[in-house]
């Protein structure tokens, strides 16, 4: 489980901070174990502790350092050239975490939804709106 929260985290906060959002995850999963309800939905429920920790990550004004670079398709590294890794790094935390979590990790989106608490539907949605917002982006970039 550990390697697949620092490869989340990582995504959404930079490999610098996810070491530390991590250690702070397991912290406060052993801390409030007592309100899990089911042991089976252990490893969703800590995911979604390291989720809730890398936005409050964002909101104390932390900014994402890079994104993991399966994210990245082979010719945004050709020449250098990093635009999309810009665009995906100025994302909004929850369009950046559902654009992470579903191409970068694999998730579905129901599982999505039930880590950021949304809809299936909506989390879709942000999905399909933030791959139009960087196609469009990327088009205009040149």
């Amino acid at each position: 489980m550990r390697g697949r929260l620092l490869a989340i985290c990582g995504g959404l906060v930079g490999s610098d901070e996810a070491e530390d959002i991590v250690q702070e995850t397991y912290l406060r999963a052993r801390h409030n174990l007592r309100t899990l309800r089911e042991s089976a939905a252990l490893e969703g429920w800590v995911t979604r502790i390291a989720v809730n920790l890398c936005y409050s990550h964002h909101a104390r004004g932390g900014t994402l350092r890079r994104l993991l670079p399966a994210l990245l398709p082979a010719q945004a590294y050709q020449g250098g050239d990093l635009g999309l890794r810009d665009m995906l790094e100025r994302l909004p935390p929850r369009e950046r975490t559902v654009t992470v979590l579903h191409y970068g990790h694999g998730y579905a989106f129901d599982e999505i939804a039930r880590l950021l608490s949304i809809s299936p539907e909506n989390a879709r949605k942000i999905a399909s709106r933030t791959r139009r917002k960087l196609a469009a982006e990327w088009r205009r970039s040149g």
